[in-house]
Parts: structure tokens; sequence; C-alpha cells
């Protein structure tokens, strides 16, 4: 950002005085096996270069969080290992990935494992709806959710539309999936999602 004053919308939580952590939401529920198969990076001569792992065993039958690498993933790393310009940063980069990536791991699980790896030292949580044992903490929100017919999107919408009024800036409107344009909760969806608009 350079010199002069942060743009609003992005002062830590210190400046605004409010306790926070960082949360990395690890989508491992998600089918979308193409989207986290391969990474691209930027090789010595500094044009993009994909590595992938490929179509695993079960990659496109269910969530990511079930995909287990196998042997293939060896021969990904390799690939990476040369795309990589080398630096001093490189063979540990490699070393702390094939810890992770390895035969047998989940890939969201593996992700999530080298993630906090580089990030959860400097206070990065790493959460991944894909745990069990979390399941039982959000059944009530999910149930909600479900008899609130669309009542979270009204209250995001209104949401956005506030802060987009106070001067915060690269907010996406959400499109209402209703099709009537309202920013409001409906009254009637205002008593599952407790939404005051």
């Amino acid at each position: 950002m350079g010199g002069g004053r942060p743009r609003r919308g992005v002062l830590s939580a210190s400046e605004h005085r409010v306790p926070a952590v960082a949360v990395f939401w690890v989508d491992a529920e998600d089918h979308d096996w193409n989207e986290v198969k391969a990474c691209r990076v930027l090789n010595a001569e500094q044009a993009p270069r994909s590595v992938s792992v490929g179509d695993l065993p079960g990659a496109h039958a269910g969530p990511v969080a079930r995909v287990r690498l196998n042997d293939s993933i060896a021969t990904a790393l390799s690939e990476l290992q040369s795309a990589l310009p080398a630096t001093e940063f490189t063979p540990a980069l490699l070393d702390d990935l094939r810890r992770c990536y390895e035969p047998g791991a989940g890939m969201a699980d593996a992700f999530s494992r080298w993630l906090e790896r580089v990030l959860g030292p400097r206070g990065l949580v790493v959460f991944d709806s894909s745990d069990a044992a979390a399941k039982p903490l959000v059944a009530n929100v999910f149930a909600r959710e479900a008899f609130a017919c669309g009542g979270t999107d009204g209250c995001y919408s209104l949401s956005v539309e506030n802060r987009i009024r106070v001067g915060y800036y690269g907010i996406r409107r959400p499109t209402n999936r209703h099709g009537n344009g309202a920013t409001e909760c409906p009254p009637h969806e205002r008593k599952f999602t407790g939404c005051k608009s």
C-alpha cells in the first residue's frame, strides 16, 4: 500500500481495537476436483507453468475431502521442483510439501496441513469444513437455514448495502435468488434469521 493513509476497510484488528483472528475455511466438501487438482507457478523464466496431480480415484464422485493421494503425487512434486526457480527457500518449501502431500493423505487434509505449516505460526487458524467433530456445533445453524428460505441472502444483501453506504468498496453485491431485487430480509423470514432490517 505504500505511504499515506490506509484505504478504508483495510485497517488491522489492532487499529480497529477489535480482537480478531484470521480463519481460512478449507471448503473440503466442495466437489470441484478440477479446481484443486492443479496449481500454476512461475518458472525460472517467469512463465506460468501448470502442475497437476491428475484425476485420482474417486476424484469426480464426491467431496475433495474424500479423495486420497496416490503415488502420482510424487511425480507432481517432482514436476513442481523442476518448474520452480532455485532460491534459498525452494528446498524447505518442497520438503514441507512432501511431508504434507504424501500417498494416502487426503487432498484437502494435505492442503490444510501445508497451509497450517506456512501460516499457522503467524496466527492463521485453518478450519476444515469436512471435520466431523465440527458438525454438531453447527447443526442448528443448518437446520435454521433450511427453514429460513432465503433469510441469510436477505441479511447478507442488507449488510453489503450498509457497508457500501458508509464507504466500503470492493464488495460484490449478491444476486438475489428470488429475483425481486430486494435487499432486506422478508418479514416472514426475520423470525428464523434474527435479522433486523
